[in-house]
């Protein structure tokens, strides 16, 4: 279960028996008290998915504030934080067969609640000039600079087919050939997920290093027509350390289509509505991601898992394809 998939706000009822503001502890006392089930399941995704649909746009919204002059390196440098405390999660996840799940989730609930107390204790930053208008028209406004923004708008295509084929793909494929053809209990999906994610990390890492791309949004396409070969290839049948390179090749290239989509929205983005532009950047990937996925559940069940790779993989180089011939993003350059 991939908390963030489905931002839902209504799921966030599921915990208000146990503690409202911590799902974790709910889960935990679920998990404990022998009531787990797939509906408990789903409904904590959906709670988790709300939570972070609200606290990712916030932050990365404040970076442009606080970073002036070194906003890609400041991107790059809170995408790689991110990723390595993920990585550390997905390090304990591997010992959930040995410690139990309530152990994990309890110590994942004191993390959130140490984090949620020192956020607490810090200086609040200055509202930003926005010009008055209500919620929806807020929304509407936000979306409308999303889809005439000629910048803007070929990121969250991108976004969305990341989502869809990439994201969709990720996490129904691998759970699957994990456990049909490897066997693989937690610890082999900690392997497959420390991969993915440790490729991630360490290609955000090189990005800080390196000089920010002259033209980002090309580097985004060669890395998505990659990445469809990558994802093509893991309908090879081979050892679990092909599969598990793979995924670590794959997460490279994540790494580099996240940080330079986020770099662009947050150049481009006016002042006023950087955080709504922001926030239908995450929605863009978590909103592709769930029907991808339903997608390739049923692809899976009829054509198998390895098979069912070609379809995300080809939809993909499609979208490539219409970026290249409808919009400037292989030929803008930085701003």
């Amino acid at each position: 279960m991939r908390s963030p998939t489905v931002p839902i706000p209504a799921a966030c009822c599921i915990a208000t028996t146990w503690s409202p503001r911590c799902p974790q502890l709910a889960l935990a006392a679920t998990v404990a008290g022998g009531g787990l089930s797939y509906a408990v399941l789903v409904a904590y995704g959906l709670a988790m998915g709300t939570f972070s649909a609200l606290i990712v746009p916030a932050r990365d919204a404040l970076l442009s504030r606080v970073a002036i002059g070194w906003v890609p390196r400041a991107v790059a440098v809170a995408s790689a934080v991110s990723l390595v405390c993920q990585l550390t999660g997905i390090a304990m996840g591997a010992a959930a067969g040995s410690l139990g799940a309530p152990v994990l989730l309890i110590a994942q609930a004191a993390v959130l609640i140490a984090g949620a107390v020192v956020t607490a204790r810090t200086m609040a930053a200055p509202p930003p000039e926005t010009p008055a208008e209500g919620r929806l028209s807020a929304i509407a406004s936000g979306l409308h600079e999303a889809w005439t923004s000629e910048r803007i708008f070929p990121v969250m295509v991108v976004m969305l087919a990341v989502g869809a084929c990439f994201v969709g793909s990720f996490v129904v494929v691998v759970p699957l050939v994990a456990r049909d053809d490897y066997a693989a209990g937690s610890a082999g999906l900690a392997l497959f997920n420390g991969c993915f994610f440790g490729g991630t990390v360490t290609s955000i890492l090189a990005q800080i290093r390196l000089a920010p791309p002259r033209r980002p949004g090309r580097v985004i396409m060669i890395t998505l027509v990659l990445g469809s070969g990558v994802l093509a290839a893991m309908a090879v049948r081979g050892p679990m350390a092909l599969l598990a390179t793979l995924c670590l090749v794959w997460g490279m290239g994540a790494g580099v289509v996240l940080t330079q989509g986020r770099t662009i929205v947050q150049m481009a983005a006016s002042a006023a509505r950087r955080g709504r532009l922001l926030a239908t950047y995450q929605l863009a990937i978590t909103g592709g991601a769930p029907l991808g996925a339903v997608v390739m559940g049923y692809l899976s069940g009829l054509a198998g898992p390895r098979r069912a790779v070609f379809w995300p993989a080809a939809a993909m180089l499609l979208v490539v394809g219409f970026l290249l011939a409808r919009t400037r993003l292989w030929r803008q350059e930085a701003v």
